[in-house]
């Protein structure tokens, strides 16, 4: 482990057609175990299946002892994920930018 965190950068549309580019991305930073960095400062629009997936990946790094973070939420993703009641679990706070 060399300490630095792979970083995501989210695209500004999470819909169906990006999820398994994002999903090989993401499980491949899990399988590092470095740790990871979610940066999702440019999401614009966010659907119910990428919220599935961002919780799936917080949730397995969680059961990996995988350190994951946010370095950046956009109000869309902020909001949709407290519409679906989500936003605890993906360990997004007031305090983030």
């Amino acid at each position: 482990m060399n300490g630095v965190e792979p970083s995501i950068s989210l695209p500004p549309h999470l819909s169906l057609d990006v999820l398994p580019e994002l999903a090989v991305a993401l499980r491949k930073a899990l399988t590092a175990d470095q740790g990871l960095l979610l940066d999702g400062a440019e999401v614009k629009s966010v659907d119910g299946a990428s919220l599935q997936l961002l919780l799936a990946t917080l949730q397995t790094a969680s059961h990996k002892g995988v350190h994951c973070q946010w370095q950046a939420v956009s109000t869309a993703l902020k909001d949709a994920a407290a519409l679906a009641g989500i936003r605890k679990e993906l360990s997004m706070d007031e305090t983030q930018p």
